[in-house]
């Protein structure tokens, strides 16, 4: 008996700490899940927010068609793939990231050469959005000036056929050219979260 005095109390200790230390590896890994879901539910804020800025440059391209043959608040009238210097754009600040010669100043607080049109401080979501349309063109004006190339689609005249046995006659379209416009939207949020988004806009000019 005497051999066996404080056996129990080892054994009892030995348990304690193995409970111990799988209750701190639980307590990390609910923790660690629970980061992950809460990151992934702030990147999915932050894209659905990217939507908000979309809608904004199409609706400002709608409403100032008289505009868009120069550069604008937000807009530029041509697409400049590369910057002056032989940069190119840097969206997202990191391909370059210890200059800012090539960025895009997204809420007009940074040096980048490229202005964004901030739409929302802080939406309902704590996002802030700003956006930068590009015409596709390689130069300035009017797309049908004769001297511009752009990205364009253009509407036939007339459309006309049959189906099966029933004769279709040629209904008229308006021939018109539409350029195409890339809107690049930008959502900043909580935890520096941060989701890029690029949308093609067509419209007629």
């Amino acid at each position: 008996m005497r051999r066996h005095k404080g056996f129990v109390l080892a054994t009892a200790m030995m348990i304690l700490v193995a409970m111990t230390l799988i209750g701190l590896a639980l307590v990390r890994a609910v923790d660690t899940t629970n980061q992950v879901a809460n990151n992934i539910a702030f990147k999915h804020s932050t894209l659905n927010s990217t939507d908000i800025g979309t809608e904004d440059a199409i609706a400002w391209l709608e409403a100032n068609k008289s505009l868009l043959t120069a550069d604008q608040t937000g807009y530029y009238a041509r697409a400049p793939e590369v910057l002056p210097g032989g940069l190119p754009v840097d969206y997202t600040g990191q391909t370059t990231p210890g200059g800012s010669v090539d960025d895009v100043d997204w809420d007009g607080t940074g040096a980048g050469p490229i202005k964004g049109k901030l739409v929302t401080t802080r939406d309902a979501a704590g996002n802030q959005v700003a956006y930068v349309i590009h015409r596709l063109c390689d130069a300035y004006g009017s797309p049908g000036g004769g001297t511009i190339t752009c990205a364009k689609m253009s509407l036939e005249a007339g459309c006309g056929g049959s189906k099966g046995g029933g004769g279709y006659g040629t209904y008229p379209i308006t021939s018109k050219t539409q350029v195409y416009y890339r809107v690049t939207t930008r959502a900043l949020g909580p935890r520096n979260t941060v989701t890029y988004t690029q949308a093609m806009v067509v419209m007629e000019y």
